[in-house]
């Protein structure tokens, strides 16, 4: 658990880029203090929020809530969400002055961005921020700035006088971004046309000498520290076009660079990757300064962990749909989509909300459609339908025979999970079951490691969870627990950043192994 310091301008700070990371850090267990030039709360700019402004007509009274231009430029329903209970926590509210920050007090530091030049001068020119900032840094403690936060690193001085991302890699909002963002305002909101630019060129400087990406290459020992996307870039498209966001279950939209103790990212549409990656900056920083706890337990998923059980469940949805009288079909394509929702039930509602004109399902349908499918998916298991996946038996064997504890953390229904245990292991090894509907939130919240551990007694230092989505893996991390990839069919396209280790499966994966993974060694194992 960190003690984290977020800096803000009284007004106009960028809502995705101060709450979407203030969400994910919080989910994690890390401690936020706020800090503004007077000790009130600050104001995101509501432009951002609303969309109101960026259109032609936004000066007449009666058209000022059509939107048109702003849908396209404003957060995004996820990163407004996230700012409302950001503006309503109580943390955020009761921020504490500029010139009160101690940076001794805290672990790390979060410097999200903003654009309209009222609120964000102050900032950025705050030569108490920058001297905060140059602290952190000296201390060698975790930095992180998205967008125009990365702005006021450039500017905060060593004692030498140069930058403090003099010889650091980084990247900030580029000027292809900042560009075509002002290349529409200057026309949709005319009366403002530099909306989007914090400082413009004066006579005699050429194009772009005053955006954000120019100034900070001009801190950098070489130009060539400043980190775009490269051309070759997979994804290029999709993570320079300014459409794509990144969320918390795909970082392809996502450019966001470290080096060391800092990571720096674009601009809103990289705040979820920006946050994980930081996250787990500060893991590491933990688990080093953590004496290395005696393993005390292995914590399991299931689908595609214990098992290659998904085209088992995507037939029986299929076969549910049909005695339904239900016109789906989920294809490979398709359901590897609907993976990203955790939870049967969770990811039909969410398939209901993608179709046109979706039947009338309700809540009790929904769960009725769903219990046919998990008595037709049981019964193609009892019919010998699985087997474990390589690796597993002799893994769960050699624990038990250590006095290692054995559990279960799932999102997947108990009948399912009693099923495959009575079909692969005969007896049931694991001590404790925690499956998806005994608590609050699924995957990829912590509740099922959390609920794990708490019926083992044990703290997360002394357990390793082992997975094989993304969605696992974070759920794993915001639980605190070290955690394993063993890639399977429909999970291994994920991003499995923060993992001990990541393997096509755990054949020759021993405890000896996972040891060495934990004291730092994240060699994969060799072949038997």
């Amino acid at each position: 658990m960190a003690r984290l310091l977020m800096p803000l301008p009284a007004r106009d700070f960028d809502p995705t880029e101060a709450a979407i990371p203030w969400q994910i850090l919080r989910a994690r267990g890390h401690i936020f203090t706020f800090a503004t030039p007077n000790g009130r709360p600050a104001e995101p700019d509501h432009i951002m929020l609303t969309g109101q402004g960026l259109d032609p007509w936004s000066r007449i009274f009666a058209l000022r809530r059509v939107v048109l231009a702003g849908l396209l430029l404003r957060a995004n329903r996820t990163a407004r969400a996230a700012c409302a209970q950001l503006t309503a926590a109580p943390e955020f509210r009761a921020p504490i002055a500029w010139a009160a920050i101690d940076p001794e007090a805290y672990d790390g530091i979060v410097l999200p961005g903003g654009h309209r030049a009222r609120g964000m001068r102050p900032y950025l020119e705050s030569e108490t921020l920058q001297a905060a900032v140059a602290a952190f840094f000296a201390a060698n403690k975790p930095v992180a700035a998205i967008c125009h936060g990365v702005l006021l690193v450039a500017r905060s001085r060593r004692a030498d006088g140069k930058s403090v991302l003099h010889g650091r890699l980084t990247t900030a909002l580029t000027w292809q971004l900042e560009r075509s963002a002002w290349a529409i305002a200057r026309r949709t909101r005319f009366w403002d046309p530099d909306y989007y630019r914090t400082y413009t060129e004066t006579a005699g400087q050429p194009d772009g000498y005053m955006s954000v990406q120019a100034e900070v290459t001009r801190a950098l020992a070489r130009p060539s520290d400043f980190r775009d996307v490269p051309m070759r870039e997979h994804q290029r498209a999709r993570k320079t076009g300014g459409l794509a966001r990144d969320s918390l279950t795909d970082s392809r939209p996502a450019w966001v660079v470290r080096d060391g103790t800092y990571v720096s990212a674009r601009w809103p549409g990289d705040a979820h990757t920006f946050a994980k990656i930081f996250a787990e900056l500060l893991s590491e920083r933990e688990r080093a300064a953590m004496p290395q706890a005696k393993l005390a337990a292995l914590i399991f998923d299931v689908d595609g962990t214990l098992a290659e059980t998904e085209e088992l469940h995507r037939a029986a949805f299929n076969a549910a749909f049909a005695a339904a009288g239900l016109p789906f079909i989920w294809d490979t394509t398709l359901y590897a989509r609907l993976l990203k929702i955790t939870g049967g039930k969770e990811r039909i509602a969410h398939y209901l909300t993608t179709l046109t004109n979706p039947p009338p399902l309700d809540r009790a349908a929904i769960a009725a459609l769903h219990a046919d499918k998990t008595a037709r998916y049981t019964a193609m298991v009892e019919q010998g339908g699985l087997s474990l996946r390589s690796g597993v038996a002799a893994l769960v064997e050699s624990a038990r025979a250590a006095g290692l504890r054995l559990a279960i953390a799932t999102t997947t229904s108990r009948p399912n999970v009693d099923v495959l245990l009575a079909r692969t292991f005969g007896s049931n090894p694991f001590e404790v079951i925690v499956a998806g509907d005994e608590v609050a939130a699924k995957k990829p919240a912590p509740d099922v490691y959390l609920e794990a551990l708490r019926r083992l007694d044990l703290p997360a230092a002394a357990a390793v969870a082992i997975e094989d989505t993304e969605q696992g893996l974070a759920s794993a991390l915001a639980a605190g627990l070290p955690c394993i990839i063993t890639k399977s069919i429909y999970g291994a396209g994920g991003n499995f950043t923060g993992a001990l280790s990541s393997v096509p499966s755990l054949g020759g994966v021993t405890l000896g192994t996972i040891a060495a993974w934990r004291a730092g060694n994240t060699q994969p194992p060799q072949p038997p």
